[in-house]
């Protein structure tokens, strides 16, 4: 599992149902907790953002029994400075997963797109098959091959 980075589409991609698909993630562009916005004009951008530290009486769990007990949830605020154009050139891939609504109950589709951008711009999207997984699929692959 591990880091990931998030990229918004603003360029119509659309599920096997025709859902919109908008939200992805991509360990493709260095797994910081990144936030990007592929533009509908075709380039890369990043939101900068600023780590704050909360004051302690601001925090969630303050003055309760659960304070200072591995609860680090509010202890840092994102604030926005700025877009920057990630001029990005190469190949990258971004993927999402959503659920199925046919039977078998609890299956998703995952959707992998794999993007190329020259100059800056993106110039080519190629969407890998979707594939079907049940829901737990990631947890049972965990067990089958050791992993914890």
């Amino acid at each position: 599992m591990g880091l990931f980075d998030t990229i918004k589409s603003e360029i119509d991609l659309r599920g096997i149902n025709g859902e919109p698909l908008e939200h992805f993630q991509t360990k493709d562009l260095g797994s910081s907790m990144d936030n990007y916005t592929l533009t509908k004009d075709g380039r890369l951008m990043l939101d900068v953002m600023k780590l704050e530290v909360v004051p302690e009486e601001d925090q969630p769990y303050y003055g309760t029994p659960k304070w200072g007990k591995g609860y680090p949830f509010g202890q840092f605020k994102e604030t926005y400075i700025r877009t920057d154009d990630v001029n990005y050139k190469g190949t990258l891939r971004m993927y999402t997963s959503l659920p199925s609504n046919r039977p078998p109950p609890n299956q998703y589709t995952w959707y992998e797109f794999e993007l190329t951008f020259k100059k800056g711009v993106l110039s080519k999207i190629k969407q890998i098959e979707p594939l079907k997984r049940p829901n737990g699929f990631i947890k049972a692959l965990q067990k089958v091959k050791g992993i914890k």
